[in-house]
Formats: C-alpha cells, sequence, structure tokens
C-alpha cells in the first residue's frame, strides 16, 4: 500500500528499524499515501452500518447458507 517499509525477521535489528523508521518519515510519499487511505477509511460505513446489517439478517434470514461449498 505504500504506507510503511516491512522488514523480515533478519532485518529487526534496532538499527535497521531506526532506519526505518527515518526512511518512512524522510519520504513525503508515505505520508501522503497514508493520508489517502485515512480518507479512504474515513468514508467507509461505520459499526452501526454492520449492526443494521446484521440485524437486517436477523429479520429476513436468508434461505440458504451464505457461503457455497
Amino acid at each position: 500500500l505504500g504506507v510503511g517499509l516491512a522488514l523480515g525477521p533478519e532485518e529487526r535489528t534496532a538499527s535497521d528499524v531506526r532506519r526505518a523508521a527515518r526512511t518512512v518519515l524522510a519520504d513525503g510519499g508515505f505520508t501522503r499515501r497514508a493520508r489517502e487511505m485515512q480518507r479512504d477509511m474515513s468514508a467507509l460505513p461505520g459499526p452501526e452500518h454492520a449492526v443494521a446489517l446484521l440485524e437486517a439478517l436477523h429479520r429476513n434470514p436468508v434461505p440458504r447458507p451464505l457461503l457455497a461449498r
């Protein structure tokens, strides 16, 4: 997603984490993409939407399984 860096198991030393953090903080592209992701996530419906869907499903159950095998 371009909002951070992944470190492998062999790259989890203090100096590797420090270097990755400095890279992320110095590169404005990470910040820009994180803000875009924040905007996208803020536009999604909240938990009240999920509650309404579950309540509707409870009132009107689906006659067959939702997932086919």
